[in-house]
């Protein structure tokens, strides 16, 4: 736990001074590692781990994210607009991060809701 607010401290950290003045490479190269290592430790870390949800619900997932994902222009403007690579890299993965938590959770929702019905659950999951 201590690893993984370490990461999530330093990545802020990182980011912030990353969209100042001071510009330095490394930091560029540093980011992207302590997201990924602070996912981890947080993926790692839940009783329940999201990898046994989405493994659970795989087809469910598959037939109803669509309906939750959206693009945002605007989103996607910004991040495009960005003139450094490791930034706009950062903030595709955190935004991409934000929008599939979202997507399986209403996904699974959803489909626990269909499955009661047992002609809705007959005709889309097959059960």
């Amino acid at each position: 736990m201590k690893t993984n607010l370490f990461c999530l401290a330093l990545f802020v950290l990182l980011f912030i001074l990353n969209n100042s003045s001071y510009k330095l490479s490394i930091w560029g190269i540093l980011i992207p590692i302590l997201a990924i290592g602070f996912l981890y430790g947080a993926f790692k870390a839940s009783d329940y781990s999201w990898l046994e949800i989405v493994g659970k619900n795989s087809l469910e997932i598959y037939i109803l994210h669509i309906f939750f994902v959206m693009p945002f222009k605007e989103v996607g403007d910004y991040i495009l607009g960005q003139n450094d690579f490791p930034v706009s890299l950062t903030l595709q993965i955190c935004y991409s991060l934000v929008i599939s938590v979202i997507s399986i959770k209403l996904s699974v929702k959803i489909a626990d809701f269909l499955k009661q019905n047992k002609c809705l659950s007959k005709l889309l999951f097959g059960i």
